[in-house]
């Protein structure tokens, strides 16, 4: 048991002592890494504990093995390894979202100063798909529209980042229970908007405004012993003994699922 501790802490250091070499400037992207007889002597390892860390940095995307050829340093490392960052926090829905605003709020003023007429046509699409089939493919195309601008700001160290967050969004739009097609269509024709007149301030403002509601949504979702109701019809709440008619489809949220037959709710929630 020891010894096994004591090649992981082995590994680990010869691991990190690699990504020091790249970190430092002494391997850059494309350069071939020294034949594994003149690593394992610069790195004072044997070659098991060698292998076993380039593969490591093989898997993350890193480094390419090419049968007879060498080692290759990638000249795009690409999502992999921000994508084992998020494997272990996949279940902090709220940290996910936050890092999602970080990152795409950066991108879309960058956007508005890159973005095609290409790829503005290409954002519009997505808009109509959504508008006319809202309750197909949805999230899937809700993705694509922030990965085309994320793809449109021409940043490469960023755009394997955004694709590992738009990645787990799937896991975070399941647990959405109800679909909002509408206000969606009317934050992204906002953002598109924006992106149209190449202006980045208000293309921060829009995708702040959309982003800022989808975490005030997890937000009441994720709320202990709290249910949501989507109701489709006209139904008469009492709220501090005041009554409410409800005349369009809107978000109740509720203690219980009974409250929902006493037509009581104890807040109507607005974004």
């Amino acid at each position: 048991m020891q010894r096994i501790s004591l090649l992981l802490i082995i590994y680990y250091i010869v691991l990190e002592q690699i990504v020091q070499l790249l970190m430092s400037g002494q391997l850059n992207p494309g350069d071939k890494l020294p034949a594994e007889m003149t690593l394992m002597e610069q790195l004072d390892v044997s070659r098991p504990v060698l292998r076993e860390a380039l593969s490591s940095l093989e898997s993350l995307g890193i480094i390419t093995r090419r049968p007879r050829g060498g080692t290759f340093v990638n000249d795009r490392v690409g999502s992999s390894p921000f994508k084992v960052m998020l494997a272990l926090s996949i279940n902090n829905v709220p940290a996910i979202i936050e890092a999602r605003m970080i990152l795409e709020l950066g991108l879309v003023t960058m956007a508005a100063e890159e973005i095609s007429d290409a790829q503005l046509e290409k954002l519009k699409e997505t808009i109509d798909r959504i508008r006319e089939n809202p309750n197909s493919e949805y999230g899937s195309i809700d993705k694509e529209f922030h990965r085309l601008i994320a793809q449109s700001a021409n940043n490469p160290v960023v755009e394997g980042m955004i694709d590992s967050l738009l990645v787990s969004h799937e896991r975070t739009d399941s647990l959405i229970p109800y679909r909002e097609p509408d206000i969606t269509v009317e934050h992204h024709v906002a953002i598109y908007e924006a992106l149209k007149k190449r202006d980045p301030y208000e293309s921060f403002k829009q995708m702040y405004n959309h982003l800022s509601y989808v975490r005030k949504k997890y937000w009441i979702i994720m709320q202990p012993n709290m249910k949501l109701i989507w109701y489709q019809v006209l139904i008469e709440f009492k709220l501090n003994r005041a009554s409410i008619q409800v005349e369009k489809p809107c978000l109740i949220w509720l203690e219980n699922k009974d409250d929902a037959e006493k037509g009581v709710c104890q807040k109507v929630c607005k974004f």
